[in-house]
């Protein structure tokens, strides 16, 4: 009992003070059972007292014990609130964010819509100078050979009108 009472950390003198009184009924009863003591038996007393006393401590240790309970809880709470607060704040950024994620995802499809548009026009373009390129080609043959055609038949008209004017002059 004293080694439990020696470990004990919170007060201990309700529990040593019934250790002593336990002790001294115990040494009162000896004394009188060996008849050096012509006195009343107090071990039952001794007792009651020592369990008074272990009954005193083991209160003041659960009051203790709750007290600190309280503390721990009270400090608990107000961690929980911090934290709580602080979630909220960060799910405040974290829409903000995600506000302006989908914010910037609308103008990249925009701009994709765009670029599309931008794409076919070009594509338009190309084909249509090349409609025009495969157009104009032939053309530029034909005109290149029409002028050598309009100059050899030229000469060959005059070549042919001075073998008439020779053939004329001949008969």
């Amino acid at each position: 009992i004293l080694h439990l009472l020696r470990q004990e950390k919170m007060a201990i003198a309700p529990s040593a003070a019934a250790y002593g009184v336990f002790c001294l009924a115990a040494v009162n009863d000896l004394l009188v059972v060996s008849g050096a003591y012509n006195g009343v038996y107090l071990m039952s007393f001794g007792f009651t007292i020592l369990l008074l006393g272990i009954s005193a401590s083991l209160a003041d240790r659960f009051a203790r014990s709750l007290d600190e309970v309280r503390v721990l809880n009270t400090k608990m709470e107000s961690r929980v609130v911090a934290r709580t607060l602080e979630l909220d704040r960060l799910n405040t950024d974290l829409a903000g964010q995600n506000a302006e994620l989908e914010d910037a995802m609308r103008r990249l499809e925009e701009a994709q819509v765009q670029l599309l548009q931008a794409e076919k026009m070009s594509s338009l373009g190309q084909f249509a100078a090349g409609v025009a390129h495969e157009i104009n080609n032939p053309m530029a043959y034909v005109r290149a050979n029409l002028e050598q055609l309009l100059r050899t038949s030229a000469q060959m008209r005059a070549t042919l009108s001075s073998a008439d004017v020779d053939r004329e002059k001949a008969s």
